[in-house]
Protein backbone atom coordinates (compact mmCIF):
# COMPACT_ATOMS: atom_id res chain seq x y z
CA UNK A 1 0.00 0.00 0.00
CA UNK A 2 2.84 2.47 0.82
CA UNK A 3 4.53 1.90 -2.22
CA UNK A 4 1.24 2.43 -4.41
CA UNK A 5 0.74 5.24 -3.04
CA UNK A 6 4.78 6.49 -3.47
CA UNK A 7 4.37 5.54 -6.83
CA UNK A 8 1.04 7.77 -7.19
CA UNK A 9 2.76 10.53 -5.67
CA UNK A 10 5.86 10.51 -7.83
CA UNK A 11 3.69 10.30 -10.74
CA UNK A 12 1.97 13.46 -9.99
CA UNK A 13 5.58 15.13 -9.54
CA UNK A 14 6.44 14.14 -12.70
CA UNK A 15 2.85 15.84 -14.39
CA UNK A 16 3.41 18.61 -11.91
CA UNK A 17 6.97 19.16 -13.55
CA UNK A 18 5.90 18.67 -17.16
CA UNK A 19 3.18 20.63 -16.98
CA UNK A 20 4.75 23.73 -15.37
CA UNK A 21 7.61 23.49 -17.94
CA UNK A 22 5.77 23.83 -20.55
CA UNK A 23 2.84 25.98 -19.54
CA UNK A 24 5.67 28.22 -18.60
CA UNK A 25 7.91 27.78 -21.82
CA UNK A 26 4.61 26.69 -24.63
CA UNK A 27 2.06 28.71 -22.75
CA UNK A 28 -1.02 27.23 -21.38
CA UNK A 29 -3.59 27.14 -24.62
CA UNK A 30 -0.61 26.06 -26.80
CA UNK A 31 0.08 22.87 -24.58
CA UNK A 32 -2.13 19.72 -24.69
CA UNK A 33 -2.59 17.13 -22.22
CA UNK A 34 -0.38 15.00 -24.74
CA UNK A 35 2.56 17.46 -24.36
CA UNK A 36 2.22 16.85 -20.91
CA UNK A 37 2.07 13.27 -21.02
CA UNK A 38 5.03 12.78 -23.21
CA UNK A 39 7.24 15.57 -21.50
CA UNK A 40 6.65 13.53 -18.11
CA UNK A 41 7.00 9.96 -19.69
CA UNK A 42 3.84 8.42 -19.16
CA UNK A 43 0.98 7.24 -20.97
CA UNK A 44 -2.18 9.21 -22.02
CA UNK A 45 -3.93 6.59 -19.49
CA UNK A 46 -1.73 6.98 -16.55
CA UNK A 47 -2.14 10.85 -16.50
CA UNK A 48 -5.84 10.86 -16.90
CA UNK A 49 -6.06 8.82 -13.36
CA UNK A 50 -4.96 11.55 -11.70
CA UNK A 51 -6.47 14.69 -13.71
CA UNK A 52 -9.53 14.46 -15.73
CA UNK A 53 -8.66 16.67 -18.42
CA UNK A 54 -5.73 20.18 -18.47
CA UNK A 55 -7.99 22.59 -17.07
CA UNK A 56 -8.74 20.37 -14.11
CA UNK A 57 -4.35 19.97 -13.90
CA UNK A 58 -4.24 23.52 -14.49
CA UNK A 59 -6.27 25.19 -11.95
CA UNK A 60 -4.75 22.32 -9.18
CA UNK A 61 -1.39 23.43 -10.05
CA UNK A 62 -1.91 27.19 -10.01
CA UNK A 63 -4.18 27.00 -6.90
CA UNK A 64 -1.91 25.13 -4.88
CA UNK A 65 1.39 26.95 -6.19
CA UNK A 66 -0.38 30.73 -6.07
CA UNK A 67 -1.04 29.99 -2.08
CA UNK A 68 2.33 28.59 -1.41
CA UNK A 69 4.06 31.98 -2.78
CA UNK A 70 1.72 34.45 -1.14
CA UNK A 71 2.97 32.65 2.04
CA UNK A 72 6.31 32.69 1.29
CA UNK A 73 6.03 35.68 -0.43
CA UNK A 74 4.72 37.24 3.27
CA UNK A 75 7.75 35.41 4.92
CA UNK A 76 10.49 36.83 3.13
CA UNK A 77 9.69 39.66 5.59
CA UNK A 78 9.34 38.14 8.69
CA UNK A 79 11.11 40.11 11.13
CA UNK A 80 11.37 43.56 9.56
CA UNK A 81 8.90 47.24 10.08
CA UNK A 82 9.63 49.72 8.01
CA UNK A 83 7.60 49.60 4.92
CA UNK A 84 10.83 49.79 2.53
CA UNK A 85 12.54 47.35 4.36
CA UNK A 86 9.54 44.80 3.83
CA UNK A 87 8.85 45.46 -0.05
CA UNK A 88 12.57 45.55 -0.65
CA UNK A 89 12.30 41.70 0.85
CA UNK A 90 9.53 41.03 -0.97
CA UNK A 91 10.62 42.15 -4.30
CA UNK A 92 14.05 40.17 -3.78
CA UNK A 93 11.77 37.24 -3.36
CA UNK A 94 10.21 37.58 -6.36
CA UNK A 95 13.22 38.00 -8.24
CA UNK A 96 14.99 34.96 -6.31
CA UNK A 97 11.85 32.74 -7.55
CA UNK A 98 12.15 34.03 -11.03
CA UNK A 99 15.55 33.13 -11.36
CA UNK A 100 15.10 30.06 -9.74
CA UNK A 101 11.95 28.51 -12.15
CA UNK A 102 11.35 31.29 -14.65
CA UNK A 103 8.54 28.56 -15.95
CA UNK A 104 6.93 28.41 -12.70
CA UNK A 105 7.08 32.22 -12.57
CA UNK A 106 5.75 32.76 -16.07
CA UNK A 107 2.63 30.05 -15.35
CA UNK A 108 1.63 32.19 -12.13
CA UNK A 109 2.83 35.93 -13.13
CA UNK A 110 3.24 36.38 -16.43
CA UNK A 111 0.61 34.15 -19.49
CA UNK A 112 -2.95 35.01 -18.89
CA UNK A 113 -4.51 31.73 -18.89
CA UNK A 114 -7.96 29.83 -17.97
CA UNK A 115 -6.17 29.03 -14.59
CA UNK A 116 -5.14 32.33 -13.46
CA UNK A 117 -9.10 33.79 -14.80
CA UNK A 118 -10.85 31.16 -13.06
CA UNK A 119 -8.82 31.82 -9.59
CA UNK A 120 -11.00 32.46 -6.51
CA UNK A 121 -10.56 36.14 -5.71
CA UNK A 122 -10.68 35.94 -2.63
CA UNK A 123 -8.20 33.50 -2.22
CA UNK A 124 -4.90 34.69 -1.34
CA UNK A 125 -2.43 35.73 -3.82
CA UNK A 126 0.71 37.82 -3.79
CA UNK A 127 -1.08 40.91 -5.12
CA UNK A 128 -3.33 40.41 -1.96
CA UNK A 129 -0.35 40.32 0.22
CA UNK A 130 1.11 44.21 -1.64
CA UNK A 131 -2.32 45.58 -0.61
CA UNK A 132 -2.24 44.40 2.65
CA UNK A 133 1.28 45.58 3.09
CA UNK A 134 0.34 49.17 1.61
CA UNK A 135 -3.33 48.99 4.16
CA UNK A 136 -0.46 48.72 7.03
CA UNK A 137 2.00 51.32 6.30
CA UNK A 138 -0.59 53.98 5.64
CA UNK A 139 -2.48 53.25 9.25
CA UNK A 140 0.97 53.38 10.56
CA UNK A 141 1.44 56.61 8.74
CA UNK A 142 4.91 55.68 6.89
CA UNK A 143 2.80 55.24 3.65
CA UNK A 144 0.90 57.96 1.89
CA UNK A 145 -2.89 57.46 2.00
CA UNK A 146 -4.20 56.41 -2.09
CA UNK A 147 -5.63 53.79 -4.41
CA UNK A 148 -3.91 51.02 -2.39
CA UNK A 149 -5.01 48.21 -5.25
CA UNK A 150 -3.39 50.80 -7.83
CA UNK A 151 -0.22 51.07 -6.02
CA UNK A 152 -0.12 47.24 -5.86
CA UNK A 153 -0.45 47.00 -9.02
CA UNK A 154 2.30 49.23 -9.70
CA UNK A 155 4.75 47.88 -7.64
CA UNK A 156 3.78 43.69 -9.01
CA UNK A 157 4.90 46.24 -12.29
CA UNK A 158 7.84 46.89 -10.94
CA UNK A 159 8.80 43.46 -11.01
CA UNK A 160 7.06 41.80 -13.86
CA UNK A 161 8.00 44.19 -16.50
CA UNK A 162 12.03 43.17 -16.41
CA UNK A 163 10.82 39.13 -15.67
CA UNK A 164 9.03 39.84 -18.71
CA UNK A 165 11.50 40.68 -20.77
CA UNK A 166 14.16 38.70 -19.02
CA UNK A 167 11.30 36.07 -19.89
CA UNK A 168 11.27 36.53 -23.69
CA UNK A 169 14.97 36.70 -24.14
CA UNK A 170 15.16 33.10 -22.10
CA UNK A 171 17.38 35.10 -19.57
CA UNK A 172 17.86 34.82 -16.06
CA UNK A 173 19.85 36.86 -13.34
CA UNK A 174 16.69 38.90 -12.07
CA UNK A 175 18.53 39.18 -8.48
CA UNK A 176 21.32 41.35 -9.78
CA UNK A 177 18.66 43.94 -10.89
CA UNK A 178 16.71 43.38 -7.18
CA UNK A 179 17.77 46.55 -5.37
CA UNK A 180 17.20 49.07 -8.21
CA UNK A 181 13.65 46.78 -8.81
CA UNK A 182 13.01 47.22 -4.82
CA UNK A 183 13.45 51.13 -5.46
CA UNK A 184 10.84 51.69 -8.49
CA UNK A 185 8.98 49.36 -6.02
CA UNK A 186 9.23 51.62 -2.63
CA UNK A 187 8.54 54.43 -5.09
CA UNK A 188 5.23 52.93 -6.53
CA UNK A 189 3.89 52.36 -2.77
CA UNK A 190 3.80 55.71 -1.55
CA UNK A 191 6.88 54.92 1.34
CA UNK A 192 7.71 57.99 2.86
CA UNK A 193 10.83 58.85 3.21
CA UNK A 194 12.25 58.82 7.19
CA UNK A 195 12.79 62.41 6.93
CA UNK A 196 9.21 63.53 5.50
CA UNK A 197 7.71 61.41 8.37
CA UNK A 198 9.28 63.30 11.27
CA UNK A 199 8.45 66.61 10.09
CA UNK A 200 12.29 67.44 8.84
CA UNK A 201 12.35 70.09 6.13
CA UNK A 202 13.82 68.62 3.29
CA UNK A 203 16.14 70.91 1.21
Amino acid sequence: MMRAATLQDGGKARISAAAIELFGRKGYDATTIRDIAETAAMSLGALYRHYANKDELGRALYAEAIALWSERLLDSAAGLDDPAARLRAMTKFFCRAFDRDPNLFAFLLLNQHGPARSFDPKAANPLKVLEAEIRRGEQDGRILPGNRHLRALCVMGAVLQPAASYSRAGKTGLGALAEEIAAAAIRAAGVIEPTRRSGAVIQ
